[in-house]
């Protein structure tokens, strides 16, 4: 049964196209040279898979997860034409929970569900990297139509990873790039 946060996606990427330009997170390809030379990687929300794409890419093994089916079936035949092989899945974020020291690698793009915070940071492998996009609160001041809820406020980044040391922090909004110092 579909419910209407589910509802909300499927209708959004009903009307996605198998050719929409590929731009993975910013933050994963200005520093490639961070990422392991294989691994497992996941791309949790994915969305149309453009991140998923670029590390399959890059010769990682591949997960997508999104809500939404039609994104899934949208990134199931953009890896089809780019023949690349990609565990893509229809499933809920909140299924991470079961998969700890799991990935090398894992991406977060334009997503921000603070309740996962903690199981995002289990699901790494010791020494694993997580790229992580979302809007910061510069953004919600710029745009009236945001939810509040889905915006990072100044600094919390840190507190909802207080287990992982951090390398770069990047909120959706370039003049904002945030270089936390050396622990």
């Amino acid at each position: 049964m579909v419910n209407n946060r589910q509802q909300k996606w499927e209708t959004r990427y009903a009307n996605a196209s198998a050719s929409t330009k590929l731009e993975p997170a910013t933050l994963l390809v200005q520093h490639k040279h961070l990422l392991p030379a294989s691994g497992q990687a996941l791309d949790l929300a994915c969305g149309l898979g453009d991140s998923a794409l670029w590390l399959a890419q890059q010769g990682f093994n591949v997960s997508a997860w999104d809500f939404s089916a039609n994104a899934i079936s949208l990134l199931q035949k953009r890896a089809g034409k780019l023949q690349l092989s990609i565990n893509s899945e229809q499933k809920d974020a909140f299924e991470l929970v079961n998969y700890k020291n799991s990935f090398d690698v894992i991406v977060v793009r334009r997503f921000l569900e603070r309740a996962l915070c903690d199981d995002i940071a289990e699901a790494l492998k010791p020494n694993g990297l997580l790229f992580y996009e979302t809007f910061n609160e510069n953004k919600l001041k710029e745009s009236h139509k945001m939810n509040s809820a889905f915006v990072l406020l100044h600094g919390e980044e840190q507190q909802l990873f207080s287990r992982l040391h951090f390398r770069y922090f990047y909120a959706l909004n370039p003049k904002n790039l945030h270089i936390p110092p050396p622990k």
